[in-house]
């Protein structure tokens, strides 16, 4: 195994997972040799309060701030669709994107 998932939306809202764990889990990843694909996104009810990149923004800089990383996390897996909806990303309607770090 040479990759590892961490901060994917079912783990967040269905069983509470939390940026703190995410920071946890990122740091034992990384110290046991494992690259991470790290997961951030908002829910719905985020997204239509325009809160889209303050959640996406606190969520990436979690693991960061805590194993004070600079660029050994790679580019986030970025889910700005509202979480658990069954909405899809349109291309072109801004659901895809990149925070604004």
């Amino acid at each position: 195994v040479c990759y590892t998932l961490i901060g994917h939306s079912e783990r967040r809202s269905k069983y509470g997972e939390t940026d703190e764990d995410t920071a946890t889990k990122v740091e034992k990843c990384q110290a046991a040799g494992l690259k991470v694909l790290f997961c951030i996104g908002d829910l719905l009810e985020e997204r239509e309060a325009g809160k889209t990149d303050e959640v996406n923004k606190r969520q990436l800089l979690s693991p960061k701030s805590r194993t004070g990383m600079t660029s050994s996390l790679p580019d986030p897996v970025v889910a700005s669709v509202g979480i658990g909806t069954g909405k899809v990303a349109i291309p072109g309607r801004g659901d895809l994107r990149w925070p604004r770090l």
